[in-house]
């Protein structure tokens, strides 16, 4: 008897970038060429976006605030 296994969960890739200002550079960048993207999440000490890539990788482009 064979049983289902679920898939083997695909890592995150997290890259910092220096600022807000920098993320938002990022993701008007990725908008210019179509790249498909999370909207900017806020986690209270940093803000970011994620990116999958065509084999289930998030990456993520990560910039902390000032006060953190």
């Amino acid at each position: 008897m064979t049983t289902a296994t679920a898939p083997a969960p695909r890592p995150n890739r997290p890259l910092t970038v220096p600022d807000r200002a920098a993320l938002d550079g990022w993701t008007r960048h990725l908008d210019a060429l179509g790249v498909s993207r999370s909207p900017v999440r806020d986690t209270g000490y940093a803000e970011f976006v994620s990116v999958p890539d065509p084999d289930g990788i998030a990456w993520e482009l990560w910039a902390a605030k000032p006060e953190h």
